[in-house]
This record gives C-alpha cells, sequence and structure tokens, in this order.
C-alpha cells in the first residue's frame, strides 16, 4: 500500500477519534466520569493528528526543501493562527492555533538528522516535568468550567501556548518532531510498517502497566495532589502519556500502511481516505455544525456514553459521504482550498 494512501487512512481514523472525544467533552451529563472505552481515544487521537503532521511536513520538506518552500509553511503556519484563534472563541480546546506554533518552529528543524530529531522529541519529553516541579500547573485554570481565565493577556497567553494549555509547546511539539523523525523513514517499505506495529503495539500494552507502577512516585512533584504526572492521561501531559500518545500514532500509521492493495483500490477505502485529506475542514465542521447540531437540540451536558457514541458514528458517516461526494469533483477539501488559495 503505499504511503500517501496509507496516511489518509490513518488521518481518517484520528478523525473519528478526536470527534468522539470533543463531542463526549460537550455531550457526556456533566460531572460524570468517562465510560472506560472513552480512554481509548483520549490524548491518543490528537497526538497521532500532530505526529502525522509533522509526518506530513517532513515529506513535502523533503520533496520541495527551498526557500519558497519555506515562506509558503510560514504563510501557512500565520493562516492557521488567524482561523485557529477565531476558533478559540468558540471551541476553548482549539487545537488549530497551536498547529501555527508547531509548525512555524518545526519549519526549521525540518533539514536535521533522524537522531537530532529523536533527541529534540525526548527533549521536550523531559522538559514539561522539569516545568512541572517548579511552575503550578493549575495556574489560570477553572477546572469545573474547562475555562482558562483572562487568556489573552499576554503573560497568561504564553503560558498556556508552552506549558498549561490544552495542547501545549512542550511537550506536545514532541510529537511534530516524532513525525519529521518519521517522515525520513522509509515508509513505503512493508518492514518499517511491520516495526512502528510492532512497536506501536508494545507501547500501548506495556505503558499502562508502567504508570500504574509509577505513579506512587509523582507526589514528588509540584501540583500532584490535583494531577499525577505519571498517569497516561494527557492532563498533564506527562513523560508516559507521550510516549503512549507516540506509541498509538506509531501504532495506527503502521497498520494502515500495511493494509493491502486490494482494500486500498475499494470504493470504501477511498472513500475514507477521500475523508484523511479533508481532515481541516472535518476539524472545523465537527465543532461548528457538529456542536452546533448538540446545541440546537438541547444535548450539551445531558447525553449517556451510548448516546455521545450513536452520535459519533452518525455524524462521521454523513462526513464520509460528503467527502467521497466532493472528491469526485474536486481536488482538495473547501478549507484545504481556500488555504491553498491564500497561501500557495
Amino acid at each position: 500500500m503505499n504511503r500517501i494512501s496509507g496516511l489518509d487512512l490513518a488521518r481518517f481514523f484520528a478523525f473519528i477519534g478526536m470527534a468522539l472525544v470533543n463531542f463526549n467533552m460537550v455531550m457526556a451529563y456533566t460531572g460524570a466520569p468517562s465510560p472506560i472505552w472513552m480512554s481509548i481515544f483520549e490524548g491518543k487521537a490528537a497526538a497521532t493528528f500532530v505526529t502525522l503532521a509533522g509526518l506530513g511536513l517532513g515529506l513535502a520538506a523533503r520533496k520541495y526543501w527551498g526557500q519558497e518552500f519555506v515562506i509558503t509553511i510560514l504563510k501557512r503556519a500565520l493562516f492557521l493562527m488567524v482561523i485557529g484563534f477565531l476558533n478559540v472563541t468558540m471551541f476553548t480546546a482549539d487545537i488549530i492555533h497551536y498547529y501555527a506554533f508547531y509548525f512555524l518552529i518545526a519549519i526549521w528543524l525540518a533539514p536535521l538528522r533522524t537522531s537530532t530529531l529523536l533527541a529534540i522529541t525526548g527533549g521536550l519529553i523531559l522538559a514539561f516535568p522539569a516545568l512541572f516541579a517548579l511552575i503550578e500547573y493549575n495556574q489560570n485554570w477553572d477546572w469545573e468550567l474547562l475555562e482558562y481565565i483572562d487568556l489573552w493577556q499576554p503573560q497568561n497567553f504564553l503560558m498556556n501556548l508552552f506549558y498549561n494549555g490544552w495542547h501545549p509547546i512542550i511537550p506536545w511539539l514532541g510529537f511534530f518532531t516524532f513525525g519529521m523523525f518519521l517522515s525520513k523513514l522509509e515508509l513505503g517499505q512493508p518492514k518499517t510498517a511491520q516495526k512502528l506495529t510492532a512497536i506501536g503495539t508494545l507501547g500501548l500494552i506495556a505503558l499502562p502497566f508502567v504508570s500504574q507502577l509509577a505513579m506512587p512516585l509523582a507526589s514528588n512533584f509540584a501540583g500532584a495532589s490535583d494531577f499525577n504526572l505519571l498517569s497516561t492521561s494527557p492532563i498533564p501531559p506527562g513523560p508516559i502519556y507521550m510516549l503512549t500518545g507516540i506509541s498509538a500514532a506509531m501504532f495506527l500509521i503502521g497498520l494502515c500502511l500495511l493494509l493491502p492493495k486490494a482494500f486500498r483500490q475499494t470504493k470504501l477505502a477511498k472513500a475514507l481516505s477521500a475523508t484523511g485529506t479533508h481532515t481541516l475542514t472535518h476539524y472545523f465542521a465537527h465543532i461548528f455544525i457538529g456542536m452546533g447540531i448538540i446545541e440546537e437540540f438541547g444535548w450539551l451536558g445531558t447525553a449517556s456514553p451510548e448516546m455521545v457514541l450513536v452520535f459519533t458514528v452518525s455524524y462521521v458517516l454523513v462526513a464520509v459521504m460528503f467527502s467521497y461526494l466532493w472528491a469526485n469533483r474536486f481536488k482538495r477539501g473547501p478549507l484545504e482550498t481556500v488555504m491553498r488559495r491564500v497561501c500557495g
């Protein structure tokens, strides 16, 4: 299976997880704990998306690297920053404005060797516990309302962006740089995909056990009364969570690259891959359309886990049908087309 369609399928499956987690955030009974099966997706879908973004940038850099390429990526980062900031006013857990800063930083890292990219990834993962020990993680948060207080004050904004936001640069940029590392591998080779799948599977199995053994040690860190730095939870994004997210990304990417050629040629695979190429469009659509429907029908904070699942599956099916029909007429998704025309 060629790497492009495999990666598009990986983006599609990550989109399902992202939609499920975000819909659950706004629909689920207020104050009710998430069902156990939700832990399969929480933090992992977003981590996979960021890893795939880094992988995509890395592949593009290998093919087009030069001054014009750098300028184009900088323009796209500015575009993502603008639409991301606008989205924050609607959905506080927006990831797009973080993407903008990932791109701004990572564009200068693209030419680096694989060993250097791995070292940077490890450094970002280890930098977060150091900050966690020094700076109170709860700063500026109202966790009951999931609101960041006075976000647009410069000091608070920088704190949110780099340390205690939903997807802070330290350590979330590590997912992006790991994706850039993956872009330098021979992804078209079955052995590479097999290794990614195997290592990812091992990590997903072993890391929860490592977390259970390590969590008592987290009491030595600041903020441990509210959060456990050594859990697999994305809040806070401690080292074991980061490794879990990387493992999930490797597993999904490797598995999608291993899917047989016969499946790739089916209409189903083409529809799913088309949806994967339109993820920017679908990200905003699931917020403005999906969450708009939730609000219109009065489902905010009132839905059971089963209802969240049914709504998500229904929404994704509509998204797949839209992308399949759209892709038959246009090369890129609606928002992807706008970004292309604005940024080149």
